[in-house]
């Protein structure tokens, strides 16, 4: 009983505070600090039994990453772009590339958001970034599904 009501309470906990976790996926850097300049590795790894897509396994990877997010509290995180997007800006990235069941891309980025109509590094903190991917259930476009996952947290000094 004991055991019940402790799954109920995470359980709760999680629908409270909108706590997910990918079974597909993980999105790790290679280390959890890193100095003013220096490139980050990421490596995006399929661990479900089934194909997915991704932009990071494309030869433009880091459009794979749909914002960055800097944390603001215990609560809070602030999002911010990568890429200037439209209507400032036209971007031509390549289409997602399969990712293979047990199979990982890895890939660098050089910190850097869109700020302001302009690239900016981003400020020192705690950061984690959101990486977008896709499940093709079948060859039918309509069926494709576009799921997002949070990478571990990260600072930037």
């Amino acid at each position: 009983m004991r055991v019940l009501r402790l799954i109920a309470a995470v359980a709760l906990i999680f629908l409270l505070f909108g706590v997910s976790y990918a079974q597909e996926a993980s999105v790790s850097t290679d280390k959890f600090v890193y100095h003013s300049g220096e490139k980050i590795k990421i490596t995006f790894k399929n661990i479900s039994s089934q194909s997915l897509f991704s932009i990071g396994a494309s030869s433009t990877p880091d459009f794979a990453i749909s914002n960055v997010e800097r944390k603001l509290s215990q609560w809070s995180w602030d999002a911010f772009r990568l890429h200037c997007g439209w209507p400032d800006c036209d971007i031509d990235f390549d289409a997602p590339g399969e990712i293979k069941p047990g199979k990982s891309v890895s890939f660098q980025w050089q910190p850097k958001i869109y700020l302001n109509k302009k690239y900016v590094v981003p400020q020192p903190g705690l950061w984690r970034m959101t990486f977008i991917y896709q499940i093709r259930k079948d060859g039918d476009a309509k069926h494709w599904i576009w799921k997002t996952i949070k990478s571990n947290e990260f600072t930037l000094e």
